[in-house]
């Protein structure tokens, strides 16, 4: 890697935005050029589009110090593909190939690791950031920092990121993964919080099967391989792996644990019928799957067909008029799993779900980041739910919304969200966002996050 050659194209690129942002910025709202693998998924309404897609490179990867310095439009498969030549990795890798470090500070962004380092942007030391103003600002605890607290979950509405630096861990080239199944929620989640606290894994999960069926996943970094106990994607999805094996410990290499997921795109691909069947198949997936499955041509395919899957005629000849698409993560304190399932088995009762434990920087200042709590959950719906012909569109996503407001949560932001403004800042502050935004983007450039989070279309 030539570092100081990547640093002057690093330069380069900044130079240019800063041009095609002038060029923008009297237009009012600007927006992001979406990538065609966004994990946005709600229809976007953007005119005016700053395009920083280039900023995609991994400047420096620092050994010495354990810090790597990376663009923010770097995805998460080539920034740990780059970090492991040198037996690193970033503390918190996102599941899903074609997620990008900048997207996860927009957004938030979690993994089996955040139980010990948190989420994405409590892994970063420090940005550099393009701003409605059009200037490039360096900000982390010291300088700027109202900025560096303000940006986590602001979905570009502040600033864009340019780079960050990045703390990186010592990795190993194996993982032995140890699975323990539970019948018992209360059970289960007390044991979830006993393994965080404990400290002793390097990954912790969960995979809910089925109401009675809570699985604990732990993963630990070792040296050495076990094939006998090998699971190997060629034969089957890890959801399915999950459900079908029997509680023991088993082993993968690490590139096949980190996009363990991405297969598969956790289970959502077992939702397309015939294809479905096909993309089962292990000589399919031995064949042709190191060019299928992955998530980011299925959601570059999500994306491209949007359109048709939202019309009337489209969804009266699939039947999708008769299901209601639940992509929702949320988060909540652990000890209120077991509450929230006694409620989901109720109302909702679609499976599977996961479960992803994170340590809570809550005594940060983070304007769009507040809930309380030692560990908080993470839990991913990823499927479809079936309704009678009188429940309107939107309805259990509009139950899951206030539900998770009952339980002092919030959703993830990428997805549907369907709340009043007050309910919204009820679960973040307000003030200090504002003072934010008004400080570096005193023009209204970008546009703000209650109108860009909330509805069924954004900017």
């Amino acid at each position: 890697m030539d570092q100081t050659h990547n640093w002057q194209a690093y330069e380069r690129k900044v130079d240019q935005a800063k041009v095609d942002f002038d060029q923008l910025k009297t237009l009012k709202e600007v927006s992001l050029k979406p990538k065609s693998t966004t994990h946005f998924f709600r229809v976007r309404n953007k005119k005016h589009k700053l395009d920083l897609r280039k900023f995609n490179q991994v400047i420096e990867v620092d050994t010495v110090n354990q810090i790597v310095y990376v663009e923010g439009c770097t995805r998460f498969f080539d920034l740990a593909h780059e970090t492991l030549k040198f037996g690193l990795l970033p503390p918190v890798v996102p599941e899903l190939r074609n997620i990008t470090i900048g997207g996860t500070v927009s957004g938030l962004g979690v993994e089996a690791s955040s139980f010990k380092y948190g989420m994405v942007h409590n892994t970063i030391l420090e940005y550099q950031v393009l701003t409605g103003e059009g200037e490039v600002v360096t900000c982390n605890t010291d300088t700027n920092s109202d900025l560096f607290y303000a940006l986590p979950n602001s979905l570009g509405t502040i600033g864009y990121v340019l780079s960050c630096k990045v703390k990186l861990v010592p990795a190993k080239p194996f993982i032995r993964l140890k699975c323990t199944t539970f019948d018992n929620p209360q059970s289960y989640f007390d044991q979830l919080a006993t393994k965080c606290a404990a400290g002793t894994a390097d990954f912790i999960e969960g995979y809910l099967d089925q109401p009675e069926k809570l699985k604990l996943v732990e993963g630990y970094f070792v040296d050495h391989f076990n094939p006998a106990k090998a699971y190997d994607w060629r034969q089957a999805a890890f959801w399915k792996f999950l459900q079908a094996s029997p509680d023991g410990e088993y082993y993968l290499n690490i590139e096949d644990y980190l996009w363990r997921w991405d297969r598969d795109t956790y289970w959502t691909l077992n939702n397309f019928g015939v294809v479905s069947k096909l993309i089962n198949n292990p000589i399919f997936r031995k064949i042709f799957g190191n060019l299928t499955l992955r998530s980011d041509v299925w959601v570059m395919l999500n994306t491209r067909t949007q359109t048709l899957r939202n019309s009337r005629f489209y969804k009266k000849l699939t039947h999708n008029d008769k299901t209601e698409n639940i992509l929702q993560d949320f988060l909540l304190d652990v000890f209120k799993g077991k509450a929230y399932l006694a409620w989901h088995n109720q109302h909702i009762n679609v499976y599977p779900m996961w479960i992803c434990p994170i340590k809570n920087d809550y005594a940060g200042n983070y304007p769009m980041h507040k809930l309380a709590g030692e560990y908080l959950i993470d839990i991913g719906i990823y499927t479809g739910k079936e309704k009678a012909p009188e429940v309107p569109e939107g309805y259990y996503n509009g139950l899951l919304d206030q539900e998770i407001i009952n339980l002092n949560g919030f959703k993830g932001l990428y997805s549907t969200t369907n709340v009043t403004e007050s309910e919204f800042w009820s679960k973040f502050d307000k003030d200090n966002y504002s003072k934010a935004k008004i400080k570096y983007d005193p023009n209204k450039t970008f546009p703000d996050v209650f109108r860009k989070a909330v509805g069924t279309n954004t900017l």
